[in-house]
């Protein structure tokens, strides 16, 4: 058998040195060596990297081609065209991000804000939450942890502390001044220590007027002189609408105030619409100062009415008794107890504190000087409800008064109304509950109610009734007799005295005719220049008039008589 020998010549004839081998005969070795260098210089199907750039012979044409350069940047161009074209704005806000660990943004501009408000800032910032640090300090300016600090600062005892000797205290260290103050009795201070567990104390206490109502604070003596005006605080009269000396009904209208309820005046704050106050019984009432008295007052526009104008009531409180408020600078509580009318037509029921500086006018009539207090709006409700507010009371006032109103809307029904069962007004300090249980805050007994009322209007007709001509109620008179027909003089003493000489209105009553003069009861005849005054006393006026002829001795006069201050 013969053996078959081939030889073998390397492609491309190269060795592995670069030099030509053409013609040369390769030896095994070397065709392996060959073989190998090919595999390393080419690129795998598998993927690799090249060593350097290649050349494409044109730009792709299939979604899987390799993209030339020219081809990428001609296709970015495009892109951007066509962006600018539909109007997108190159900015950061319009490229979206999806939120991830602590960033809640959805796009670039709002996460790189997020990140800037949430770092620690190199100049220095205030952190929201505990820094846990790496450990214990190693040089002067790093941040040191609570264990370093605890560790590093010494415990100290009271008796290593040293004070500075001042005053009475003789001790240099905080141990020794603690033990000196709780003494029982120190003679180099020269007084007897308090004790917090109950002591007497041996001489006056001076303290600060509290800025907070309680139960337990000091006050100085200024805060219950001004509760001692009226033996009650609150400086309203007839504030549980208890007394209605004049009648238990009246209307009015227009802008003309009207008094009703005593010491309270009715009125249309603007326009000629009409109005109607009544005193209205509070089934199961108790007479106290969360209940109220036993009656209401009733402020109503009359069924079938359009004025459209704010209905008022209000009271003044006198110069007397407000410049004592003004003089002792505090704060006051105001409480008022009200419903609202089965078609109620009002929104909010306003109440309003107002301040002046004149004397003794009217709220309803605008003060000198006025400012407003309080302007307090209440919803109210269709059963009776105690609403309260505060407000300061001015240093340079000399009078006050309150106002509730209400602005009626469309056509009045039948009970398009408000009713106020109560009203009062006291010293802040002592609105506590407690407090209210001890002392008489909103009301007087009766009798003392009507003396109050008296001293602003009185009259010699029956309580509760309305004065009038031949209104059959009259006031004894002695007659003149032997020829004289007068004039006659008689003087009348008030049961309360009066506030002023001035600014009151006397009217006197026929009692069986439809003037105002003194008549004959027994002849039934008219005697003439009849009048009334107060001369030189709040506690009295004068009667005077003329006998009618014929008057002879046991005859008997009458005339009936009403006193009325203008503005309380």
């Amino acid at each position: 058998m013969s053996i078959l020998k081939l030889r073998v010549t390397a492609i491309p004839p190269v060795g592995l040195d670069g030099s030509s081998v053409i013609g040369t005969n390769l030896s095994n070795q070397q065709v392996d060596e060959n073989f190998l260098s090919l595999e390393e210089r080419k690129l795998a199907k598998s993927g690799g990297t090249m060593t350097g750039f290649i050349v494409l012979h044109s730009d792709p044409t299939l979604a899987l081609h390799p993209a030339t350069k020219q081809s990428s940047e001609a296709a970015a161009a495009a892109a951007i065209t066509a962006h600018n074209a539909a109007g997108t704005s190159h900015v950061a806000t319009s490229v979206s991000v999806a939120p991830t660990g602590a960033i809640a943004a959805t796009n670039v501009q709002a996460a790189l804000a997020e990140l800037d408000t949430e770092k620690l800032a190199l100049a220095g910032g205030t952190l929201t939450g505990a820094l846990t640090l790496a450990g214990a300090p190693t040089v002067p300016l790093h941040a040191a942890t609570k264990a370093y600090v605890d560790a590093s600062v010494p415990a100290l005892a009271a008796s290593g502390v040293t004070v500075t000797p001042a005053g009475g205290i003789a001790a240099t260290n905080v141990q020794a001044a603690l033990q000196e103050l709780d003494a029982e009795k120190q003679p180099n201070i020269g007084y007897t220590p308090v004790n917090v567990n109950g002591d007497d104390m041996l001489g006056v206490l001076t303290v600060l007027e509290p800025t907070t109502a309680g139960l337990f604070n000091a006050v100085p003596k200024a805060y219950t002189d001004v509760a001692s005006l009226w033996r009650t605080s609150n400086p309203l009269i007839n504030a549980g609408f208890l007394i209605w000396q004049k009648g238990t009904s009246f209307t009015g209208s227009g802008t003309t105030r009207v008094r009703t309820a005593d010491a309270w005046w009715a009125r249309v704050l603007t326009g000629t619409g009409s109005w109607a106050v009544s005193r209205v019984s509070v089934v199961g009432a108790g007479f106290d100062e969360y209940g109220g008295g036993k009656w209401a007052l009733k402020l109503q526009r009359p069924n079938g009415n359009t004025g459209l104008g704010s209905l008022q009531i209000g009271q003044s409180v006198e110069s007397l008794v407000a410049e004592a408020y003004s003089q002792n600078s505090m704060m006051l509580s105001i409480c008022v107890r009200l419903k609202k009318g089965a078609n109620y037509s009002g929104g909010a029921v306003r109440v309003l504190v107002k301040c002046g500086t004149g004397t003794d006018q009217n709220v309803l009539d605008t003060y000198t000087g006025e400012s407003t207090l309080l302007d307090w709006n209440i919803t109210p409700t269709t059963d009776y409800t105690t609403y309260s507010n505060q407000f300061a009371v001015s240093s340079t006032m000399t009078e006050f008064g309150i106002v509730i109103q209400y602005t009626p809307t469309g056509t009045a029904s039948s009970d398009d109304s408000i009713y106020i069962q109560d009203t009062w007004i006291s010293r802040s300090v002592f609105d506590e509950p407690t407090l209210r249980v001890l002392l008489p805050f909103a009301h007087e007994p009766f009798v003392i109610e009507l003396l109050r009322c008296k001293r602003y209007y009185e009259t010699s007709f029956p309580y509760g009734t309305t004065p009038s001509q031949n209104g059959s109620y009259f006031y004894p008179l002695p007659c003149f007799v032997g020829g004289v027909v007068g004039p006659g003089y008689y003087p009348v003493n008030f049961l309360s005295p009066k506030r002023t000489l001035s600014s009151y209105t006397l009217t006197t009553f026929n009692p069986a005719a439809a003037s105002n003069q003194a008549r004959n009861i027994t002849r039934n005849t008219n005697g003439s220049g009849t009048g009334a005054q107060m001369l030189s006393s709040l506690d009295w006026f004068v009667l005077s008039w003329f006998n009618p002829s014929g008057t002879v001795a046991g005859d008997v006069m009458g005339v009936g008589w009403e006193y009325s201050d203008n503005n309380f």
